[in-house]
């Protein structure tokens, strides 16, 4: 009889004790949304190296500038820097003109590509421009000529002139894929030997990534690229001699006029 008592005396307890540690009714509420700080983070420094040419058709596509029958050296890489011209089509007028005592105007050679597959493609001449130094400063390229003039020492007209003969570009239009693209060109422009232009430029907030001129287009219903760089030979200018002529692109680090 004891021990009943004993055990009963137990279980009271332990009812009393579980009904201690339980709130009150009146104040069980549900517990507020927990919260931890986390953060992203990312960083960015100035790129070195030379930026490869990219199709002047479709800019987000890299393309191999492929020039096996040019009479000069080879194009070379790109300039270093952030800032940086990464290519420049030369202009081809071909070797094989007729000797004429009219005016000739001849047509610039298309650019020679390969694709990724080696295949060669022709695309519109052009000039490429980078700016990743992340200012948004603005940029200016700049352009000139010279005259055409025999360079073989070789020849018997070594150094002598085409004379009144003139170069010229037209439907230049600016090709991006950047959010802030280069926002001035020269569409149209004749050289005149020793007078430099700009081409193609960007003002503050503008000009970032990637931007190429291109003169003329070879997609679309009216394609012109392949008349879009032409030289005019006048009648009678011309011996029997191939003339070569100096293209100096140059890029400053500020709008035109500082603006």
């Amino acid at each position: 009889m004891k021990k009943q008592i004993k055990l009963m005396s137990a279980s009271v307890l332990t009812l009393i004790v579980a009904g201690a540690l339980a709130p009150p009714a009146s104040v069980l509420v549900e517990a507020d949304d927990v919260t931890y700080p986390g953060w992203g983070a990312v960083g960015f420094q100035v790129p070195t190296d030379p930026t490869d040419p990219v199709d002047p058709e479709n800019p987000s596509e890299p393309i191999d500038p492929d020039d096996p029958d040019q009479p000069g050296p080879p194009p070379g890489p790109g300039t270093p820097g952030p800032l940086s011209i990464d290519f420049a089509s030369n202009f081809y007028f071909g070797s094989n003109n007729a000797i004429s005592a009219s005016n000739q105007t001849l047509n610039a050679r298309l650019q020679p590509t390969l694709n990724d597959d080696g295949v060669a493609e022709e695309r519109p001449n052009f000039v490429q421009v980078t700016d990743n130094r992340g200012t948004f400063a603005g940029w200016t390229l700049k352009v000139s000529a010279t005259q055409f003039t025999v360079t073989d020492s070789s020849s018997p007209h070594h150094e002598e002139e085409l004379g009144g003969a003139q170069m010229s570009w037209s439907n230049g239009t600016i090709v991006s894929t950047s959010r802030y693209p280069a926002d001035g060109h020269t569409a149209s422009h004749t050289f005149f030997p020793g007078n430099e232009v700009n081409a193609m430029w960007a003002t503050e907030d503008n000009g970032a990534g990637t931007n190429l001129l291109r003169f003329g287009t070879t997609s679309g219903t009216t394609p012109n690229a392949s008349s879009s760089v032409q030289l005019m030979v006048p009648g009678g200018a011309a011996r029997e001699a191939l003339y070569m002529s100096t293209i100096t692109w140059s890029l400053q680090d500020v709008p035109p006029n500082g603006d």
